[in-house]
C-alpha cells in the first residue's frame, strides 16, 4: 500500500508541476536554492555556447574534455529545450523563456517526421512544456501535428505503434515507447480526435498483455509478426534478452503512472505500482538507490 500511495502521489505531482510552476519560484530549501542557482547558471552558459549552432548540446565527454551535441533529428533533442522551460519555470526569470523559445523553435521540423516513434521525448519537453506554462498556439498545433505523424506508425491489425525501421525484427516495440504516449493523449485533449487517444490506450494495453514478466520487469523489444503474434522477445541495449535493463523498467513505471494519470484506468496504476515495487525491493540496488545499468 505504500508503494501505491508514492506512484499516486508521484502522478498527482506530474500533472500539477507545470500549473504551479507557472506561478514562478517556490521555497525549495537552501540545498535546493544552491543547486537550482548552479545548474540555472549552467544552462546559461550552455544555451549561450550553442544559440547560434544548429545543434543541442548533449552530454559531456571527460576523455575529449568537449561537449557531445546533436541535431533537431536525434530522440534528445527536446531535452535541452526542456531543461530551459523548467529553468524558467522555476526561477520566473523572463531570459530564460527567451532562450527557451528559441530552442525549442530550433525543433521546428520535428513534429512533421515520421520516421521515428520518439515524437514525446523530442515534442513535449519543447512544445509540450511551452504550451503548458505560455498556451502558445504555435506549442498546441506542434503538439497535435506531432501526434498525426507519430500515429502514421501505428498499425491496427497489430494494435501498437512501431518504434524503430531497422534491424532484423518484423515489427519491433520497445518499452521506450511507452514514453510517446503522453504526447498523444495530451494531443486528443487540445485537438478533440478521439483516434490519438485510442491508439495510446491500444498501444499501453497490447505492451501489458506482452511486454512484462510475472516479477512485472520487462523485456526491452518485443517484435510481433504481421498478424499480431510474438515473433520475438528479447533486447537491443540491455545485458541480456533475460535480463532487467534498468532504464526500461523506468520507462515502464513512468508510463503507466500516466496512462493512469490520463484515463484513471486501475489496471494501469496497478503495473506502475507491480513496476516499483519490483525496483524498490531489488536485492542488487547499490545505497545510494541509482540502479545499475542492468
Amino acid at each position: 500500500m505504500k508503494i501505491r500511495r508514492v506512484v499516486l502521489s508521484v502522478a498527482a505531482l506530474l500533472a500539477v508541476i507545470p500549473v504551479a510552476a507557472c506561478g514562478g519560484r517556490r521555497a525549495l530549501g537552501k540545498e535546493l536554492d544552491k543547486a537550482l542557482k548552479v545548474s540555472a547558471e549552467a544552462v546559461e552558459g550552455l544555451a549561450g555556447l550553442y544559440y547560434d549552432s544548429e545543434k543541442f548540446p548533449r552530454s559531456w565527454d571527460p576523455s575529449t574534455g568537449r561537449y557531445k551535441d546533436l541535431t533537431y533529428r536525434d530522440w534528445t533533442s527536446g531535452f535541452f529545450p526542456g531543461e530551459l522551460w523548467l529553468c524558467y519555470s522555476l526561477t520566473g526569470q523572463d531570459k530564460f523563456k527567451t532562450l527557451a523559445e528559441h530552442f525549442t523553435a530550433k525543433g521546428s521540423e520535428v513534429p512533421y517526421m515520421t520516421h521515428t516513434h520518439d515524437l514525446g521525448f523530442m515534442v513535449m519537453c519543447g512544445y509540450g512544456r511551452w504550451f503548458e506554462l505560455e498556451g502558445n498556439e504555435t506549442a498546441k498545433e506542434a503538439v497535435i501535428q506531432a501526434a498525426r505523424s507519430l500515429s502514421t506508425r501505428f498499425n491496427p491489425e497489430i494494435g501498437l505503434i512501431r518504434s524503430w525501421n531497422f534491424g532484423k525484427w518484423s515489427y519491433p516495440v520497445i518499452i521506450d515507447n511507452m514514453m510517446n504516449l503522453e504526447l498523444l493523449f495530451k494531443a486528443a485533449e487540445l485537438s478533440g480526435e478521439q483516434r490519438f487517444r485510442d491508439i495510446a490506450v491500444s498501444h499501453a494495453d497490447r505492451t501489458l498483455e506482452n511486454h512484462f514478466r510475472e516479477d512485472a520487469s520487462s523485456w526491452h523489444v518485443v517484435s510481433y509478426n504481421p498478424d499480431g503474434s510474438i515473433e520475438s522477445k528479447g533486447t537491443h541495449q540491455g545485458y541480456s534478452d533475460d535480463s532487467r535493463w534498468a532504464r526500461g523498467q523506468a520507462w515502464g513505471l513512468y508510463g503507466y503512472t500516466m496512462c493512469y494519470r490520463f484515463t484513471g484506468d486501475a489496471r494501469y496504476l496497478e503495473q506502475a505500482v507491480r513496476i516499483a515495487e519490483l525496483i524498490m525491493t531489488l536485492p542488487t540496488m547499490p545505497e545510494d538507490s541509482i540502479p545499475y545499468w542492468d
